[in-house]
């Protein structure tokens, strides 16, 4: 089994199988030797014969981070507020 903590070990495969990857996995069964678990073969076969990865161009990804750095100060910016009142109603509440 690999070690999933490695980026080495991941690999970006489509949500549902494609009939290519099915039919592999149909045909290594044919063949299967019994030497290794089968659906290990069966998912290796379905890895191979997935299609490509549809990668995001350098302007897209620039765009999406600057998007994501936006939001996550936006969110900071909340999460303080929202501190900054629950603690001052927190004070409020003891002093009366």
């Amino acid at each position: 089994m690999s070690d999933i903590s490695r980026a080495e070990d991941w690999v970006l495969v489509p949500r549902e199988p494609t009939p290519e990857m099915i039919e592999a996995a149909e045909a290594c069964s044919e063949t299967f030797d019994g030497t290794e678990e089968p659906h290990s073969v069966a998912w290796r076969a379905m890895l191979a014969a997935a299609p490509a990865a549809v990668h995001a161009t350098d302007p897209e990804i620039k765009r999406l981070t600057r998007q994501r750095d936006l939001l996550a100060r936006k969110l900071a910016q909340c999460q303080e507020q929202m501190s900054s009142l629950t603690s001052s109603r927190h004070i409020r509440r003891h002093m009366r």
